[in-house]
């Protein structure tokens, strides 16, 4: 089974703290404590294939993903405590933020994603061969 890299980042350390020990048994999972550092993450060794990134931290922005997003094209950006209102919802979307999460956001909904998400990087499409020994002659 396809076990993704995944660099999880909340700045509020007690959501951090409540969620991190459910997410234990996920497999490649890291917890950077800034934005700077996912940047080093991907300067330094091979690409996120999912990135949680916390909406709240100031320096977050369409510019800044868009840097990620030049370096690895198809990490999946997740956006954290996300709200409709949120002005750059749409502009996050068009530079390629493929998930968001509300406030308020639960380990099971992180777990979840995390699942969809490594299925469609395991799916292998597969030739379909036919087998004739299981059809009749139709007499």
């Amino acid at each position: 089974m396809f076990h993704p890299k995944i660099l999880f980042y909340e700045s509020n350390k007690l959501v951090l703290q409540s969620i991190k020990p459910n997410l234990s048994e996920i497999k490649k999972i890291d917890y950077p404590n800034s934005l700077e550092s996912i940047l080093d993450e991907f300067d330094t060794s091979s690409a996120a294939n999912i990135v949680f990134l916390d909406m709240k931290d100031p320096k977050l922005n369409p510019q800044w993903i868009s840097s990620l997003l030049n370096k690895s094209p198809k990490t999946e950006i997740v956006l954290l405590n996300s709200s409709s209102h949120h002005n750059s919802l749409i502009r996050m979307m068009e530079i390629g933020v493929s998930h968001f999460l509300p406030l308020g956001y639960t380990s099971s909904q992180i777990k979840l994603l995390i699942q969809q998400v490594s299925r469609k990087y395991s799916s292998k499409e597969t030739a379909v061969i036919p087998s004739f020994k299981d059809q009749t002659r139709g007499d």
